[in-house]
């Protein structure tokens, strides 16, 4: 509620704030295109170790990956891909139906393998 002089105005949110603790743990960011890069960005000020899962890198993330500021997980996306992780990305652009298939992929693992963690799409 915001009080502007003697009424009472309600603010309906239009996002939801949310602190994760994410000290010694991973935040995984599946894509490796401009998307992705944004949400490194941000996840860049946390101080967590960021894990990029994607078959390639934008050059901005791959400069990130060359100055050991984030790791480059190459391989197929599996259980141990997500071990430790407080936060996952899901950071692609889903046109086509080969990575519509993949996210479905990744989100069975998260369901079937993994509690605790939250996982976001863009």
């Amino acid at each position: 509620m915001v009080a502007t002089g003697f009424l009472i105005e309600v603010v309906i949110m239009k996002t939801f704030p949310m602190f994760l603790c994410v000290a010694n743990r991973s935040i995984v960011i599946i894509g490796g295109d401009e998307q992705a890069a944004q949400k490194c960005r941000l996840v860049l000020k946390t101080d967590a170790d960021i894990v990029v899962a994607w078959h390639e890198l934008s050059p901005e993330l791959a400069e990130l990956e060359k100055q050991g500021r984030i790791s480059w997980h190459r391989e197929a996306v599996n259980a141990s891909t997500f071990e430790n992780a407080a936060l996952v990305f899901i950071a692609i652009c889903l046109i086509a139906p080969r990575l519509i298939m993949r996210v479905g992929h990744i989100q069975s693992i998260l369901e079937k393998k993994l509690s605790g963690i939250l996982c976001a799409t863009k």
